[in-house]
């Protein structure tokens, strides 16, 4: 949920993610599979001359930018869950996610892939691809033709060992550039819980004794410089 202010009126912007019911909801791993496929599509973006509307990949790609081995068949498994996921998994905005090109907050559903076709999966007339071929939906690619998009550092993030550092990580690039003028910025724990599907604790020793780690590994590889969990008095 967000706020902002829009012709002297307080707007409330709304986004809710929807997993499929066989894999669930993105996870950090679905995240790090994401970032190696986005690194090597703006490299055959570069390579093309410009953006792609469908994409073609193999799966060794991803594990060679994630420095995983390529003779694993867990390894595989986890590039087609991704890749499911990402074609699956919807998101609804209601007055909140900010299409680029038309230059306003939309109410819409969207998706990353409109579309996937995994390797030896039968695609038209080819009896199996040789590759994984996905399209972009036109929402995602629009906003990265006008360049509207937060670059996460990738072998910085794999330098993260705690899922919840992981997805914290991603979201703190939103966060610190719209904080970009202040010196700090708050949230509140139970939005922190249900943004990482993880338990909301009632005592503030267990909750420090669970988000804490993460919020310090963080600060060990410079994300934050410091942080504090401390009662509010809503």
């Amino acid at each position: 949920v967000t706020r902002r202010w829009q012709d002297g009126a307080e707007v409330e912007g709304v986004v809710e993610i929807l997993g499929n019911t066989r894999d669930g909801l993105p996870t950090a791993q679905d995240l790090k599979y994401h970032l190696a496929w986005s690194s090597v599509y703006a490299h055959d973006c570069k390579r093309a001359g410009r953006f792609l509307e469908h994409h073609d990949f193999t799966s060794t790609q991803l594990l060679h930018r994630l420095n995983l081995s390529s003779d694993s068949g867990i390894h595989y498994r986890d590039v087609e869950r991704f890749i499911r996921v990402s074609a699956t998994t919807s998101i609804v905005s209601t007055q909140a996610i900010f299409h680029k090109r038309t230059k306003r907050f939309v109410t819409d559903c969207f998706r990353v892939f409109d579309r996937a076709v995994m390797h030896g999966q039968q695609f038209d007339d080819e009896p199996g691809l040789q590759c994984n071929r996905v399209w972009l939906s036109s929402w995602f690619r629009e906003n990265l033709e006008e360049n509207y998009a937060l670059t996460i550092d990738l072998e910085r993030q794999l330098k993260l060992t705690r899922s919840a550092a992981q997805l914290l990580a991603a979201m703190l690039r939103c966060w610190s550039f719209a904080a970009r003028n202040d010196r700090c910025f708050q949230k509140l724990y139970a939005d922190l819980c249900a943004l990482l599907g993880t338990p909301c604790y009632a005592h503030l020793s267990k909750a420090v004794e669970k988000l804490g780690p993460s919020l310090e590994e963080l600060r060990q590889f410079g994300y934050i410089v410091d942080w504090q969990i401390e009662h509010t008095r809503d």
